[in-house]
């Protein structure tokens, strides 16, 4: 049971692996929005700005709890990193999130 949940983990792992440069990519686009287009719209551009770090934030604390066999809290995180990723990860990261979830969550459940 113990070398399935290794496994399993490690795959997951993988795909929160491949989630993280599109949560970069995407912060580091909102910072250089805010600070090159100035004024039009500045609160807007701002809290895109702070959702995409704190999405980046949850999907390193979600890739944690991974790590440390936390089950329960990543299933209950990685729902909603999934979900934002989706605006904040270039939708890319969104879907590589969801799918840590799906197969770990299967693999577990079997």
């Amino acid at each position: 049971m113990y070398v399935a949940q290794k496994k399993v983990v490690r795959a997951a792992g993988k795909y929160l692996s491949m989630a993280l440069p599109f949560y970069l990519v995407n912060s580091l686009i909102a910072a250089m929005i805010v600070f090159l287009w100035g004024k039009p719209f500045f609160e807007v551009k701002v809290a895109y700005a702070v959702v995409c770090l704190l999405s980046l934030f949850l999907l390193l604390i979600t890739r944690k709890m991974l790590e440390d066999y936390a089950f329960d809290s990543f299933e209950k995180w990685s729902i909603v990193v999934g979900v934002l990723g989706f605006v904040t990860g270039l939708v890319a990261g969104g879907a590589l999130v969801l799918i840590a979830r799906s197969k770990l969550l299967s693999e577990l459940s079997s």
